[in-house]
């Protein structure tokens, strides 16, 4: 259905293709400006590339719903985009392909409302003409949705289907017991085949539980101090988890990696020998760490620490529902504190 959504489909290759071959030719048909802006024809054709880039984007908006790896990918390429253009070409355009270049985002953006959002919705009607609730099923550990069924019955089939072809499950299955089952493991402490199965509606509302990790109240919290590489999300500006060691955080690295195609497709082009432990370790540090690379806006970088007696952020253990919890402590609490101690004494 992807044509019928989209009316323009636009790609990156098609249009470096279209200005190596010279295929972008100015006030052609399909040249968005008109003779009352007086475009001369290199600034008509920069329009024309210009609204082709920002066409790609709206398009992986307008087809994908917002939580599938697509859409995220879709924002990640749209936000480096963004800062590029911002930094480096903006200021170079005269203010008649500027404002040719916002109307068009403008109409995108109104063509994204007006088809609502997520952008491609799915409904299915059961044989009683009621709608199916989609059903995902969710990794607690990667913390990624790796799977989404249009009903529970799809859902309840795909699973009977896994048992009877032999996958590992934590519990027995059957027709008898399947509907109890996929209910329950929407419980992380009763995953079937690893997995949680979340109706879709919960994922999206954040109201369902995840793996809780293992703390011991007797071992200090990592603080900043003693945290030496940060994981942060670039798109959102979320610092998402502290390391104490580049082998925690190079093994968070190869799970990201494990997860995102497009990661693995680029290591592969670069280094088509790299399946090996320790090649996949240097890749991290002297690619990711040290060379400033991110998977879908991911990064990994390291912190310094000019004061070791100040401490100002506390990275805290994942909350049993929800998201990563970043405390951020001011050091004149801490040394209020510390003054109301030696003042009792």
């Amino acid at each position: 259905d992807y044509l019928i959504t989209i009316r323009k489909p636009m790609d990156y290759g098609t249009i470096a293709s279209n200005l190596e071959k010279g295929h972008y030719s100015p006030h052609s048909s399909d040249s968005p400006s008109s003779s009352e802006n007086n475009m001369d024809a290199m600034e008509d054709i920069v329009l024309q590339a210009l609204i082709d880039i920002e066409q790609v984007h709206h398009n992986c908006f307008l087809y994908n719903e917002k939580e599938t790896p697509y859409y995220r990918a879709g924002e990640v390429q749209a936000t480096k985009w963004k800062a590029y253009y911002t930094k480096h070409i903006k200021e170079r355009l005269p203010d008649t392909v500027q404002s040719s270049l916002a109307a068009f985002q403008k109409s995108c953006g109104a063509e994204r409302r007006a088809k609502g959002s997520p952008g491609r919705k799915i409904n299915v009607l059961t044989d009683n003409n009621v709608r199916s609730k989609p059903l995902a099923v969710f990794d607690p550990n990667t913390k990624r949705i790796v799977k989404q069924y249009s009903s529970k019955t799809a859902a309840r089939t795909a699973a009977l289907m896994l048992y009877d072809a032999g996958y590992a499950c934590e519990w027995p299955l059957s027709q008898s017991n399947i509907t109890f089952r996929i209910a329950g493991a929407e419980d992380p402490t009763k995953c079937l085949f690893g997995y949680q199965w979340v109706p879709t509606e919960k994922l999206k509302r954040g109201n369902f539980k995840v793996k809780t990790y293992f703390r011991n109240d007797h071992l200090e919290p990592p603080t900043s101090n003693n945290v030496v590489i940060l994981k942060e999300d670039t798109v959102s500006g979320t610092k998402l988890r502290g390391f104490e060691s580049e082998e925690s955080a190079y093994n968070d690295w190869a799970d990201e990696m494990r997860g995102s195609f497009n990661a693995r497709v680029d290591q592969e082009e670069e280094d088509p020998g790299s399946g090996n432990t320790l090649n996949q370790s240097s890749e991290f540090v002297r690619n990711y760490l040290d060379g400033g690379k991110s998977i879908n806006g991911i990064v990994w970088k390291r912190v310094d620490h000019p004061n070791d007696d100040v401490v100002s952020v506390a990275l805290t253990p994942r909350s049993p529902v929800g998201k990563v919890v970043m405390e951020h402590t001011a050091l004149s609490s801490a040394r209020k504190g510390k003054s109301e101690e030696n003042a009792l004494d």
